[in-house]
């Protein structure tokens, strides 16, 4: 039982450490609209092919998370996105959140 679970650490180590999202960054527009653009970096040392990616949102400055549920864009959220550099998306705020305004909003990228 000992060796099995000395195994199971490191192989969720191991495969933890396989890839990570970097270089996140969020702009608003300034015309007056509230499209939020989003790039990122997923990187991978080569264990995995592909991922499972989704942007997530927070107004509290990171306290809480709210998933958002956006039509898939190829290769760069949804199913089956490959590593890459420079992958950007748009998001229209106004759809999820009319009339709310922070200055505390991040966005991360889950993969």
């Amino acid at each position: 039982m000992k060796y099995l679970l000395t195994t199971i650490i490191i192989l969720t180590i191991g495969y933890s450490q396989s890839f990570s999202v970097e270089n996140v960054a969020a702009s608003q527009s300034t015309d007056g609209e509230h499209v939020l653009t989003v790039s990122y970096d997923l990187v991978s040392s080569g264990t995995y092919s592909s991922f499972m990616v989704h942007p997530e949102i927070s107004l509290d400055g990171g306290e809480t998370w709210d998933y958002i549920i956006m039509v898939p864009v190829e290769n760069v959220l949804g199913d089956n996105v490959f590593a890459g550099i420079g992958k950007t998306f748009s998001i229209d705020l106004d759809d999820y959140y009319t009339g709310m305004y922070t200055n505390n909003a991040l966005v991360r990228i889950e993969a």
